[in-house]
């Protein structure tokens, strides 16, 4: 049997890998709410039926005055006692004109004098009441309640980590080469085991 003279061996390398998959990470904020509401209002006004009487017409009428209108009616009173007076005077002169045709002057002023002291029965109407109702009202004012809602969702964040790879070796690859013959002696007789051939 015939022996190789060279023994070859290889090492196979050895290694470590460690992989890290891709991942997304999130993270979100508490949602949160803000509320304001108003409570419902209903307000009432009421007013009593009344019943308002007028009577100043009624009063004037009488002779019961207010200021005012006893200041006109006295400017009035004044303007037709001086047109009268102014009458009276222009009907005396044009009677004292005609004192040659035989007037009797003492006659015409005691004709004057007793004009205005004849007293005369005047019927004055008189004003009604003025009355007015005025009905019960009442007036509602209602505000409905609200609600105001302020909305936070809250933001997300994302955060993307990529995959990794890493390789660690631990034993490199590596050819030996080993020689399994004896020593080569050249020439060949040298071999001290040298046993010629016959």
């Amino acid at each position: 049997m015939i022996r190789p003279l060279l023994e070859i061996t290889t090492t196979p390398p050895q290694y470590e890998y460690q992989i890290t998959r891709a991942r997304l990470e999130i993270s979100q904020e508490a949602p949160k709410v803000d509320r304001r509401t108003q409570r419902a209002s209903l307000n009432m006004r009421q007013q009593a039926g009344r019943l308002e009487m007028n009577s100043v017409r009624r009063r004037s009428d009488m002779g019961f005055k207010g200021v005012v209108d006893r200041a006109n009616y006295e400017a009035d009173l004044g303007r037709q006692t001086a047109l009268e007076k102014t009458g009276d005077y222009a009907e005396i002169g044009n009677q004292l004109a005609n004192i040659a045709h035989g007037a009797n002057i003492p006659d015409t002023l005691w004709g004057q004098s007793m004009k205005h002291n004849q007293g005369n029965l005047v019927l004055v109407p008189v004003s009604p009441v003025d009355i007015h109702y005025i009905p019960a009202s009442l007036q509602t004012d209602f505000q409905p309640g609200q609600m105001h809602a302020d909305w936070n969702i809250g933001r997300a964040k994302l955060n993307f980590v990529p995959p990794s790879f890493s390789l660690n070796f631990t034993q490199y690859a590596s050819i030996n080469i080993e020689y399994t013959g004896g020593p080569l002696y050249v020439p060949p007789s040298a071999d001290p085991n040298f046993v010629a051939e016959a």
